[in-house]
């Protein structure tokens, strides 16, 4: 437990820090003292960041559990599928946040949509 909330708490750290560097590769525009307040694509990162913290939870349980019931495991698949999509769209938008944060929320869902698959179909104990 202790090690996932280490990786959260860095990976949250990595996110705040690339988004507000001017050493994006990824976006064209400069971090200004402006852009630095509270805007869209702050609120909606923070969202995201929330929300992993919530998916890195729920694949924690289920590594422990090793079991999914009254889960419908493809409605994670399509919120992956969502979260993939996003990390195109959020750079075409210009927003650096929300695509860092959205990086940490995909790895969450992928791990566990990957832990669901196996534990229901190719674990064999």
């Amino acid at each position: 437990m202790g090690c996932l909330c280490s990786f959260c708490s860095y990976a949250c750290l990595c996110v705040v820090s690339l988004a507000f560097t001017n050493k994006n590769k990824f976006f064209k525009e400069k971090v200004t003292e402006k852009s630095k307040t509270m805007n869209p694509d702050l609120i909606n990162g923070l969202f995201e960041l929330i929300g992993s913290y919530f998916t890195w939870m729920n694949a924690w349980i289920l590594f422990k559990a090793k079991e999914t019931k009254g889960v419908y495991w493809p409605t994670w698949m399509f919120f992956s599928v969502w979260g993939l999509w996003n990390l195109y769209y959020y750079p075409a938008l210009g927003q650096s946040f929300s695509f860092y944060a959205g990086i940490v929320l995909v790895m969450g869902n992928i791990a566990w949509v990957g832990l669901a698959m196996y534990y229901k179909y190719w674990r064999t104990v």
